[in-house]
């Protein structure tokens, strides 16, 4: 994405013009059964009666209706126990019966990406229903449906009926395509609070009250429709909802013609009486001049939380962006290489939001609420046959007193989908500098003061500064092609300062004509509006888990203690101090005593703090009164870093308020897990010049001042010259599993910090640096792997072999071009073939090892645009491997077409997954990402990590339970009993042995469970896995009204 990492701004005076992005253009046909992708022609069913309809009906499947008359009603009065929609609480996905005043209906609920069409076009299927208060068919809550050449109707007489003949609520992607709707059904189409419903070429009759009514619904586009003979009340009631009408015929429509509020609507092309083309033309809703080049697209923004257990550490989002069929089939390379850049979006995006996890945690840690933000705001330009163009405004908080904003733009050829340069566009640039600071000046008012008039100091300057940009073709200049001309963006400070703001101008086609190439000038007799070009769909949110909430493999138990004065002070004023404090159990005896000692002395520096807290809050109180008087604290909170067999460390963040200016420090503990002693800087690394070298590099992407780098590492080398080179306030640090946290601590040995009130953390890598470091603690434990492009695997499988699976081998089938065609897995003689539908890029595969000392084996294959398929093995305890390095597999390489296997192996990466993790209470194993099974895991007997398990899945009751029912606070408002088969989401288990669950109604409940000496849960004396079960998630189920 051209100028990203180079321009900073946002162009607020641009986006209030942006509102209403609805519109989307239909595809000519649904595709033929024969041109669906070939994932696709598995899933496709020919049915020839209406119990095949049904049965066969799911989300993901084409369903192919033979020739005939598919009655609704007939089969659901054959039914002797269906499913009734419940209309007290949200039903689940499924086929409902509904019933109305004189027969059922059928609702579908929650289905998505499903495909009606009829096997033969020219004897198109007929969906009928009896009942005439019964809609024919109902969608609730779908999403991607798709009707193609189907009837669909009443059976009764006209006039006799109060259903409609399609209703939809709540749904989004809905397609009907050379469809007859007909009456006697009251309105063709019920549309309420849904988002993209398209209808082309179809045939509307005969309805009794109307043809349409819309409600609270954006994107709503009727394309080469005939609307005839429907009467009695009013055609067409649009509500809080944007419609566009194109080429669509009008004829023999008896009542009103429209009914609106607050509504977006337009007539394009299409044909009436003269009187309804009147009132149109007079109430401004006739569409002018369209052209007819114009692209359509449809754009998804995707929110995303990088969240380490309840704490919110970062936000951000993405777009992603897709030509409609029609604009695919026409410019095939520009839609490939949009997918590109929507590839490349996701993982720069994805990369800045989790590169902030270490700055985010370290503000969060040091006493600091605060959220990182990394967001943008994606602003269509252009869309035709001639060029597609776009600009994203980026915001970045990083801390401080304001973000950061920086726009970025593409202009892409339509038919070579490659960028266009600023020279194809623009045949003088030399007059661009100074048209642009004129126009800048005349479009932003405020600025010609600012800056003191056109023949200003300031002037001249911004004049050079764009000339500067125009250099090298435009190289450093955020520019973007619009209809009207070129649109010019700036960022934050290019102005001259913050307060100045970010701005963007329009150099027009007419106003410089002598400037422009002809190449994309348009029409301007053309009213254009890009936003009718677009449509939104709804928003999808992802969950990034960050690398420090991985599991760690030393289980310590987590503790926080409050001391309170003595003798409470007679006036209306309080303190008090604090600790928080790590144990370890029996199996590491003297890391156990060693954080005994740490923990007694860190417990007495925060009692000793109450005698200065006692001064210090007597004192406020009498100067600054009660009504402006603070509780003063002051204590220790500590932040785990790592805890495995090598190593535990863990930061102590003092906070102190007993001072004018609160006082931070952090200090760093590493300790040998074996010897419980204390590890010093120059025992993890023997090269110290090294070690300064690196933490200068690693000081520049903190201060810019040169001068003040000099000084600071000038101290640290100090420091590293003295006898210890243990932690300390003086020098300060932490190992984790990525790298070395040092800490410049202000106020006690670095006072050229100024205002800065916490701790300065410089970060040295190990992946940056890989000969700096000992091995003792650059080596990752098997129980401690995590990477987030965990996400970009699908497809899940998990399998159980037991203690069979021993001699491990793996192969790669690679094909002629070098890729690889699926992945063999041979245990021993058993042997598994690994999906070779998917051709890939690349192959992984780890073993981890788990608590209990079992084993198990991640495989998963990507291809080069990231999709994926992960596969899970239990191997049981100590397996052998052919080709293992530390843990570490790889693969022997076949040739295309050879028995043999070639020489040579191909590595795996250590880093690509997330570790397989084990549940203390339901002693279930899952994979940690966005796809698993069962339960997030959670170590067994470490009370500081029993946090919230993924609300995404279910358990379900083995028997009735008793529970109570809770308010938000927590608060029990009555008892109750979970019956058995309910299913329900897990939301907490808590270190005081509550489990809080959530049902389908997202009412919380709480079981109390027992804790024995060992740590073990039990519910009534059973083993929780006794009273609930933890399925793994197999996809859809098949869902009937059976």
């Amino acid at each position: 994405m051209n100028n990203r990492r180079k321009l900073k701004g946002l162009a607020a005076g641009f986006l209030f013009a942006l509102a209403a992005f609805n519109f989307s253009l239909l595809p000519a046909f649904a595709a033929p059964i024969e041109t669906l992708p070939s994932a696709r022609q598995e899933r496709v069913v020919t049915v020839s009666d209406t119990e095949e309809l049904i049965n066969a009906f799911d989300s993901g499947m084409t369903l192919v209706l033979e020739p005939g008359v598919y009655n609704i009603t007939e089969y659901l009065m054959s039914l002797k126990n269906p499913r009734k929609w419940n209309y007290e609480s949200e039903p689940e996905a499924g086929l409902y019966v509904r019933d109305e005043f004189d027969g059922p209906e059928m609702v579908a609920k929650g289905f998505e990406d499903i495909m009606l069409i009829s096997a033969d076009r020219n004897d198109p299927a007929s969906i009928v229903v009896e009942p005439r208060y019964a809609d024919v068919l109902s969608f609730v809550d779908c999403k991607d449906i798709t009707i193609d050449s189907v009837s669909l109707g009443h059976t009764p007489d006209k006039g006799s009926c109060a259903g409609d003949v399609l209703s939809l609520e709540h749904c989004e992607g809905i397609t009907v395509s050379s469809c007859e709707l007909y009456g006697c059904g009251t309105y063709a189409f019920t549309i309420d609070s849904c988002d993209g419903i398209k209808a082309m070429n179809c045939d509307i009759h005969d309805c009794t009250y109307g043809c349409a009514v819309i409600s609270s619904t954006k994107g709503v586009v009727f394309s080469h429709c005939d609307f005839h003979d429907c009467r009695e009340f009013t055609m067409f009631e649009i509500y809080g909802s944007t419609a566009d009408f194109i080429d669509c015929d009008f004829k023999r429509l008896s009542g009103e013609f429209l009914s609106d509020e607050r509504s977006d609507i337009t007539f394009t092309a299409c044909s009436f009486d003269s009187a309804t083309e009147s009132e149109l033309s007079e109430r401004g809703l006739l569409a002018g001049k369209e052209a007819e080049d114009l692209i359509r697209f449809s754009l998804t923004n995707t929110n995303v939380e990088l969240k380490d257990r309840d704490i919110l550490l970062a936000t951000g989002n993405f777009y992603t962006i897709e030509l409609d069929e029609e604009a695919k089939e026409a410019w095939p390379a520009l839609s490939g290489e949009i997918e590109g850049l929507n590839s490349m979006e996701k993982k720069e995006s994805l990369d800045e939001i989790s590169g902030m996890e270490e700055d985010a945690r370290y503000m969060n840690e040091t006493a600091y609420d605060m959220t990182f933000d990394h967001e943008s705001i994606f602003i269509p330009m252009r869309a035709d046959s001639r060029a597609f163009s776009y600009v994203l405004i980026y915001y970045d908080f990083l801390g401080g007193a304001h973000g950061y904003s920086y726009p970025s733009s593409k202009n892409l050829d339509t038919a070579t989908g490659k960028d266009i340069l600023l020279s194809e566009v623009i045949k003088d640039a030399e007059k661009l500098s100074d048209i642009t600071v004129t126009e800048l000046l005349k479009q932003n008012e405020d600025l010609y003061d600012y800056f003191g008039g056109e023949d200003s100091l300031h002037t001249e300057e911004l004049a050079a500064d764009i000339k500067e940009r125009l250099k090298n073709d435009g190289e450093k200049l955020c520019w973007a092609l619009t209809y009207d001309g070129i649109r010019i963006f700036f960022e934050d400070y290019a102005m001259g300062s913050y307060a100045a703001g970010s701005r963007d101008v329009l150099i027009r086609f007419e106003d410089h004509p002598e400037i422009f190439t002809d190449r994309f000038v348009t029409d301007s007799s053309i009213n254009y509006d890009i936003s009718r070009q677009m449509t939104v769909k709804t928003d999808r949110r992802q969950t990034l888990k960050t690398k420090e909430s991985a599991v760690h493999t030393i289980p310590l138990a987590y503790h926080y203690e409050e001391f309170d004065p003595k003798l409470k002070p007679s006036e209306d004023y309080g303190y008090y101090s604090f600790v928080e404090s790590y144990e370890a159990d029996d199996t590491y005896p003297k890391l156990k005593k060693s954080l005994e000692d740490r923990n007694s002395s860190y417990k007495a520096d925060a009692e000793a703090l109450l005698e200065v807290l006692e001064d210090s809050a007597e004192s406020a109180y009498r100067d600054r009164g009660r009504d402006k008087y603070t509780t003063f604290r002051a204590g220790y909170h500590m932040s785990l870093k790592r805890a495995d067999e090598n190593i535990v460390s863990f930061a102590a963040h003092e906070d102190n308020d007993a001072f004018v200016k609160p006082v931070r420090i952090t200090i760093g503990n590493n300790i040998d897990t074996g010897t419980g002693e204390d590890i010093g800087l120059l025992d993890v690394t023997e090269d110290k010049e090294g070690l300064v070298k690196a933490f200068e590099e690693a000081l520049k992407k903190i201060f810019y001042d040169k001068e003040l780098r000099a000084e600071i590492t000038g101290v640290f080398e100090t420091q590293l010259e003295k006898d210890s080179t243990v932690s300390s306030r003086e020098l300060s640090w932490c190992t984790g599993y990525e790298g070395i946290e040092i800490y410049l601590n202000p106020d006690v040995n670095y006072n050229f910090y100024g205002d800065t009130d916490g701790p300065v953390k410089v970060f040295i890598s190990y992946k940056d640096n890989p000969d700096l470091f000992a091995e003792r603690i650059t080596k990752v434990p098997g129980s401690y792997i995590y990477d987030l492009e965990i996400n970009t695997c699908p497809e899940t499988e998990y399998i159980d072999a037991g203690d069979e699976l021993k001699n491990i081998s793996l192969t790669l089938n690679q094909t002629g071009e070098g890729y690889y065609n699926g992945m063999t897995v041979d245990f021993g003689g058993r042997r598994y073939d690994i999906d070779d539908s998917v051709e890939g890029a690349s192959a992984e595969a780890y073993i981890v090892r788990d608590y209990d000392g079992l084993f198990f084996l991640y495989l998963c294959q990507k291809t080069a645009s990231g999709y994926g398929y992960i596969a899970v093995y239990s191997l049981g305890d100590e397996p052998e491997c052919v080709g293992c390095v530390d843990g570490e597999l790889r693969f022997m390489l076949s040739e295309p077409g050879d028995i043999g296997l070639k020489e040579g192996y191909t590595p795996t990466s250590v880093k690509s997954f997330k570790l397989l993790s084990r549940d203390a209470v339901f002693k279930s194993m899952t994979v940690i990402g966005d796809f698993r099974t069962g339960w997030d895991g959670l170590p067994v007997n470490v009370n500081y990590y029993l946090d919230y398990v993924d609300a995404d899945y279910e358990i379900t009751a083995k028997k009735d339970i008793s529970a109570e029912l809770i308010d938000e606070n927590g608060i029990t408002t009555e008892e109750t009993v979970i019956p058995k088969g309910e299913a329900l989401k897990p939301v907490q288990i808590s270190e005081w042995g509550t489990m809080i669950l959530s049902d389908r109604d997202d009412r919380q409940l709480r079981i109390n469970m027992e804790a024995s000496e060992e740590g073990l849960y039990s519910i009534q004396g059973e083993d929780p896995k006794e009273w609930f079960e933890a399925p793994a998630q197999t996809g859809n189920n098949n869902r009937q009204i059976k």
